[in-house]
């Protein structure tokens, strides 16, 4: 039987934010386990801590979600950590992750991780195609900051500014031109869609994403990480704050930081539930 603990992340309340699940004593399931567990628990994300291998490190991680196996996500670190510094681990921890490590540091109910600003641009998606996957019409998006741009610090997402909050409220996704845009961009991760609007340091977004059919996230790290790295870009240091879920009734606040070099993400997370899976 393999224990595990849910959170709500990227949230001071219960029953807000992303979700997550954290299976703690996960040596010796097999990659086929981890991912039946994934898809049975059906959360954003299940995290699987593991003994670390590198010295230093707090302990090693992976992440799935219900369809796949995932690099990296920024709710998982946040949650892990603040599971952990409960325990008495921390404040300061390093976790093994697919690609590398990440630092983290918790403190009661908060917690903050940095990656290094590992900006790549994976394409520059037509304007036709992005617009058509958001059901929005070309004009509600702002092409003088940017064009839509795929880019990834982790995982892939295409990042594109809206003029409007009400353009964001009005983007809902079109399930077959999800499809066709990840046949036209097969590196996209199931051509996410990360759309947002931006006012002085508050940034506003959604993030649409094709599994089964297309759901959208409460709060997405990993994508904010690559928003922040590509702005960084662009435009100099970055200090913002996201809100995103306030449309799906999940509000989520993160806090981002980022330099050239690197982007720090800081959130909260709460317990929700614990419990055990029998059948693994």
């Amino acid at each position: 039987m393999s224990q595990f603990t849910t959170m709500n992340i990227f949230t001071a309340r219960p029953f807000g934010g992303t979700t997550l699940a954290i299976v703690p004593e996960a040596d010796g399931l097999e990659d086929e386990q981890m991912g039946l567990m994934a898809r049975e628990l059906n959360h954003s994300v299940t995290a699987f801590m593991m003994q670390p291998q590198l010295p230093g490190a707090t302990a090693r991680l992976r992440f799935f979600n219900p369809a796949r196996e995932v690099d990296f996500a920024g709710q998982a670190i946040i949650g892990v950590a603040v599971h952990l510094a409960s325990q008495g681990i921390g404040p300061d921890m390093i976790f093994e992750i697919t690609d590398g490590t990440v630092a983290a540091r918790a403190s009661g109910n908060t917690a903050v991780f940095t990656i290094e600003s590992r900006l790549r641009i994976l394409a520059r998606p037509e304007l036709g195609d992005v617009a058509a996957a958001l059901s929005l019409p070309h004009h509600a998006i702002d092409v003088n900051h940017h064009r839509p741009v795929l880019a990834t610090v982790g995982l892939p997402f295409t990042l594109t500014e809206l003029k409007s909050l009400r353009a964001l409220e009005e983007a809902a996704p079109n399930v077959e031109a999800f499809r066709v845009g990840h046949k036209l961009y097969p590196s996209s991760f199931n051509f996410a869609q990360y759309c947002y609007y931006r006012k002085d340091d508050n940034v506003h977004a959604r993030m649409f994403n094709l599994h089964d059919t297309v759901v959208e996230d409460p709060a997405t790290g990993s994508a904010v990480a690559a928003l922040a790295a590509f702005l960084t870009a662009l435009d100099g240091n970055q200090h913002f704050t996201v809100h995103q879920g306030d449309y799906i009734g999940r509000p989520s606040r993160l806090q981002v930081r980022s330099t050239a070099k690197s982007v720090s993400i800081t959130g909260n997370a709460v317990p929700v539930m614990g419990g055990q899976l029998i059948a693994a």
